[in-house]
């Protein structure tokens, strides 16, 4: 349920943030994962709809993701996230993180 780009140009839906945004990305059900400036919960995640689920956490509920500025997301829904000199892979849940 990606959102369509509208025939006319204009942006189907923006979710603006306080501080910037670093990266996006979607895995196959459709949640987008976004990379924040922020301190606390620095990966927010929305649903395909564009209803926010929360904020990434790993298995020990720590959140080692700040200032990831690149994200992707693999066929089989590893997420990738480079963050200073490391890039790091997490194997993302099939419902909602």
């Amino acid at each position: 349920d990606a959102l369509p780009i509208s025939k006319d140009g204009k942006a189907a839906k923006i979710v603006k943030f306080g501080s910037g945004v670093l990266a996006v990305a979607v895995d196959r059900e459709g949640r987008v994962y976004m990379s924040t400036g922020e301190r606390d919960g620095c990966i927010k995640v929305y649903s395909s709809t564009g209803s926010y689920i929360g904020d990434l956490k790993d298995q020990d509920g720590t959140q080692p993701f700040c200032g990831a500025h690149g994200l992707a997301v693999s066929s089989d829904d590893v997420l990738m996230l480079a963050a200073g000199s490391s890039v790091y892979l997490y194997q993302l849940p099939t419902q909602n993180p």
